[in-house]
């Protein structure tokens, strides 16, 4: 059984979770360029990570090749 604290902890988590996915949701609705929809989100993935760097990568269906769409240096 978790302790209050514990259940305290899990709830902020959530407030946090839905606190970011609601930014990038915000920062999407402000643009149409799927590019920058892309580099935005990419940032906020990083950032939230923690990482050094990201990659969107997407495969082309015509050729099944992977393409990088989104690259970010940090």
């Amino acid at each position: 059984m978790e302790t209050e604290q514990e259940q305290i902890e899990k709830l902020q988590r959530k407030v946090a979770q839905l606190s970011i996915l609601y930014s990038i949701g915000a920062g999407i609705a402000l643009t149409i360029d799927p590019d920058e929809v892309l580099d935005f989100v990419l940032d906020k993935a990083v950032n939230i990570l923690r990482a050094e760097i990201g990659v969107i990568l997407l495969v082309n269906k015509q050729n099944g090749n992977i393409v990088v769409v989104s690259p970010s240096t940090g």
